[in-house]
């Protein structure tokens, strides 16, 4: 997960070892981490973004690790 908070980065996160272990808890993170997004509070870190005609540079670019936090296709 990858994730902007004020000045804060946090690129990555042990939550999905710990859903693993314990499923339980994963709809009430889940439901936090919307809530946090809907209120403005954290925004998901964007290091890549490509048009849709080059979504095979886009997969090549995730697949060789270029890519922090999330890559758009947009058309």
């Amino acid at each position: 997960m990858s994730l902007r908070r004020g000045g804060l980065s946090i690129l990555g996160s042990p939550a999905a070892i710990a859903v693993t272990r314990d499923p339980s808890i994963r709809t009430e993170r889940l439901a936090k981490i919307l809530q946090w997004a809907s209120e403005g509070k954290i925004a998901p870190y964007v290091s890549h973004r490509f048009p849709l005609e080059e979504t095979r540079e886009a997969m090549t670019a995730l697949w060789k690790g270029e890519v922090s936090g999330a890559c758009i296709l947009h058309p």
